[in-house]
């Protein structure tokens, strides 16, 4: 896959957010780098998906299997760090909101209405989208 500017934007995002995770977890800064090493790696060998709508999810798959592949941490945990520092960032909050703006009659698109819901604990994932619930914004 190319590294287009979108993805590059997409991948900034996440690793914006999860790096300070892995501050507060006391990960050092080089599984910051191993990460955006890997996730270079797996960009480079990835299928192009053209301008798709599942670019998004495309890169936040990559980005997380790049995480399993560098922490050294089991995918439970890393999916604990990244669902973490996904809640902590004020700029995920701004982009994508909450649950009622994403689901909001007014903004949702057709599609929105055949979207399976699952709730656990203080996550909703809608389709491959996870919105924060009762957590405080600190990043």
């Amino acid at each position: 896959m190319k590294n287009t500017l979108n993805v590059k934007m997409l991948y900034q995002f996440y690793h914006h957010a999860v790096k300070a995770e892995l501050k507060r977890n006391g990960f050092s800064a080089d599984i910051a780098k191993k990460i955006n090493a890997e996730h270079r790696k797996i960009i480079e060998r990835a299928k192009e998906i053209g301008k798709s709508r599942l670019l998004r999810s495309y890169i936040m798959t990559s980005y997380f299997i790049a995480m399993n592949r560098s922490t050294g941490k089991s995918a439970e945990e890393n999916y604990i760090l990244f669902r973490d520092g996904l809640c902590a960032s004020k700029l995920f909050h701004k982009v994508i909101g909450d649950v009622e703006q994403y689901l909001d009659p007014k903004k949702c698109r057709e599609d929105c209405n055949d979207l399976q819901t699952a709730t656990s604990g203080n996550m909703k994932t809608i389709g491959s989208l996870i919105f924060c619930q009762g957590r405080k914004h600190t990043t």
